[in-house]
């Protein structure tokens, strides 16, 4: 079991260090944007620079090679409400193994349901509308300053009498030296069934990420990062993104990020968390100067 585990995770850090092969091969594909929208509190707070920085249980969706720097059990749940009546709910859990740590998430991203009206304005009944992605992770540090992991995810949609499912699979990697980090996660190579006769491409992602984490004292710290989001679809729109996180009082997280986009200007985001005992009770409001804003209230136990 462990040979079969280490041979999947060294093929995941490989894949995740060499990516353009994989762009190219989903080159003009995107769709399912579910899969691409930040479910934690803690990464959206950061504009999604969360990639080299990233570490526990937060660090499944970004960047899931990041789920092995954890060294306690971690059991959280993200509540997210934007300006459309769209509401998601996310739940995971990270559990630190022996050799290696495990990852556990569910998501569900829904609207309040509607009334169909068909073209000759006869009532059709009420409409049920949402998404969701079930996913386990594995990661393992290689040589005191590696890590890599690896993302399984099983995700449908479900609209009126529509319906679709799909697998997709996530691989990332990240190195550190003193201060400095590195890391870049491929997501969502994968396929999915079609959905009113079409079937849409899958929206592959490469996130790099270049970052720093500077200890103040025994407890307090510091940590920044910059990085980019190259989407395989000639159709999505290359961005850059920008993170900071300081930790202090030993009890008291503040956050804030942007997101620069090539053509569509930006996006700003803030955040902030409170540590009482075992608990972590975060915020984060995103989009603050556009049409698109959301609200996450997020709460993680730590065993």
């Amino acid at each position: 079991m462990a040979k079969i585990r280490d041979i999947i995770l060294t093929s995941a850090f490989i894949f995740s260090l060499f990516p353009c092969a994989a762009l190219e091969a989903k080159a003009g594909m995107s769709g399912s944007d579910f899969l691409t929208s930040f479910t934690d509190a803690r990464p959206a707070a950061l504009s999604g620079a969360f990639v080299a920085t990233a570490s526990g249980i937060s660090s499944i969706f970004i960047n899931p090679a990041g789920i092995a720097l954890d060294v306690r059990p971690e059991l959280s749940g993200t509540h997210t409400i934007d300006i459309y009546d769209r509401s998601t709910e996310h739940f995971s859990a990270a559990f630190p193994m022996k050799d290696f740590s495990l990852g556990f998430s569910a998501t569900y991203n829904y609207t309040s349901d509607f009334m169909a009206i068909d073209e000759f304005g006869n009532n059709q009944g009420i409409v049920a509308n949402y998404d969701y992605i079930l996913c386990a992770s594995v990661s393992e540090k290689f040589l005191g300053f590696l890590s890599g992991g690896v993302n399984f995810k099983y995700f449908g949609s479900y609209l009126y009498k529509y319906s679709k499912n799909g697998i997709a699979f996530d691989a990332g990697a990240l190195m550190w030296y003193n201060i400095f980090r590195f890391g870049v996660s491929l997501q969502n190579l994968g396929t999915q069934s079609a959905y009113i006769n079409v079937v849409d491409p899958m929206p592959v992602l490469l996130r790099l990420g270049l970052g720093m984490k500077i200890k103040i004292n025994a407890s307090d710290y510091v940590s920044a990062e910059a990085g980019t989001i190259l989407p395989a679809s000639s159709g999505e729109e290359k961005s850059f993104n920008f993170g900071a996180e300081y930790f202090c009082w030993d009890a008291v997280y503040l956050r804030c990020g942007a997101n620069v986009y090539e053509e569509s200007g930006y996006t700003l985001s803030l955040g902030a968390g409170v540590m009482l005992k075992n608990f972590v009770f975060e915020y984060t409001l995103g989009s603050i100067n556009n049409s698109q804003k959301s609200q996450r209230l997020g709460i993680t136990f730590i065993l």
